[in-house]
């Protein structure tokens, strides 16, 4: 009897112990079959994240060198080259600028000095002042100035560079008669060994230092000096024709006086042309004034539409309700609420009386009764106000 029980006991252990492997078997196969599923997501993750960044990585590549194909071919041509004026709109202008500083960079990464020299390398700088004397550049619609004048003073940075390289300092050559006969000498043999354009912008940015000289020799008998400014005034009588058509009323002698009188002319002129252009704003202005037109709603909604418009837009003076009707907004065949539009009028910085359309809502409550009058949304219209 004992050992029946005996028996009994052993295989209850065996069958627990059968049990026992079989789970762990089980639960070891769940275990593989996790791991390899994890294992399978980390290698797609990685592989995805590889993937976009090669893809990144290409389309930018693809990008520059569009881009870089694209400049090259201005760059020789061009044929796109933007007109700009004083008139311009200001974001034509800020694209113009972009247009000549791709180009300028490229002039200075192959150091084209001809390129540089010629008008093509002043058009970054003129399309750069017609900005900064453009009322409206600072609410530009899809450009802004800050980052226009990085990247034009790290381009006009690299091309003076180029353009003044090797040009003396004065703790090199010690100040006052040194320092001029060393800057006379650069600006004389840079005139010598450039081509055509790059002759005439060494001859004409070397005007100054000339003017410098002619007058520093009526003070000084230095051989120095006299040998300088009479190289340089052969110089100035070598220029050829084109540059004379160019330049008619150049005049490498004109006095100090006469300077004086020049600048005062184009700074007057200068003066005149911006108070026109600014005239002229202002009387395109007065001319397209209206008259806001209210619609039938505006008489009953008038005094909710102004408390709500003065609670969200600051400098709100008056309204004037559009609508004849609702409009009613539904989601899925439910009314959701019902809008009216309306004319909020401001005064911008000059005092003109500025109206810009707002939508204003009230949210359905059920039951026919809507909720208070509240601000919903801005328009895109801006019109002046008589």
């Amino acid at each position: 009897m004992k050992n029946l029980k005996f028996f009994k006991v052993v295989l209850t252990v065996m069958a627990l112990a059968l049990v026992s492997v079989n789970a762990n078997a089980q639960f070891g196969g769940l275990g593989k079959k996790l791991k390899d599923k994890a294992k399978a997501a980390v290698e797609n993750k990685v592989n995805n994240t590889v993937n976009n960044a090669v893809d990144n990585a290409a389309n930018k590549v693809e990008q520059t060198a569009k881009k870089t194909i694209n400049n090259a071919v201005e760059y020789k041509t061009q044929l796109n080259a933007p007109q700009v004026d004083e008139n311009t709109d200001i974001d034509e202008k800020y694209e113009a600028l972009e247009y000549w500083t791709n180009l300028q960079e490229m002039a200075n990464n192959k150091k084209d000095i001809e390129w540089l020299c010629s008008e093509k390398g002043e058009q970054m700088s003129k399309v750069y002042n017609l900005i900064l004397n453009d009322n409206s550049k600072d609410v530009a619609r899809f450009h802004s100035l800050k980052p226009a004048q990085d990247r034009f003073t790290a381009v006009a940075k690299a091309t003076n560079a180029i353009i003044y390289d090797g040009y003396p300092k004065s703790a090199d050559t010690g100040e006052g008669t040194p320092y001029l006969v060393a800057a006379l000498k650069w600006y004389i043999n840079k005139a010598k060994k450039g081509k055509t354009n790059a002759k005439n912008y060494y001859v004409v940015n070397g005007a100054a230092v000339r003017y410098l000289a002619f007058c520093t020799d009526r003070y000084t008998d230095d051989p120095a000096i006299e040998k300088q400014t009479v190289e340089l005034r052969k110089l100035y009588d070598q220029i050829d024709a084109d540059y004379k058509a160019k330049y008619p009323n150049a005049n490498p002698y004109a006095t100090f006086d006469e300077i004086q009188a020049e600048m005062k002319a184009e700074k007057e002129a200068a003066a005149k042309r911006k108070a026109e252009k600014e005239a002229k704003r202002k009387a395109d202005i007065e001319a397209s004034k209206q008259t806001l037109k209210p619609g039938a709603l505006d008489k009953s909604l008038n005094a909710k539409v102004l408390s709500a418009a003065k609670a969200k837009i600051p400098g709100t003076i008056r309204v004037v309700v559009q609508n004849d009707s609702w409009t009613i907004d539904r989601k899925g065949g439910t009314i959701a609420r019902r809008r009216v539009l309306a004319w909020v009028v401001t005064k911008d910085e000059e005092g003109n009386l500025v109206a810009h359309d707002y939508g204003f809502a009230q949210e359905y409550m059920g039951g026919g009764k809507y909720d208070a009058l509240r601000y919903y949304s801005v328009g895109l219209r801006t019109v002046y106000v008589k």
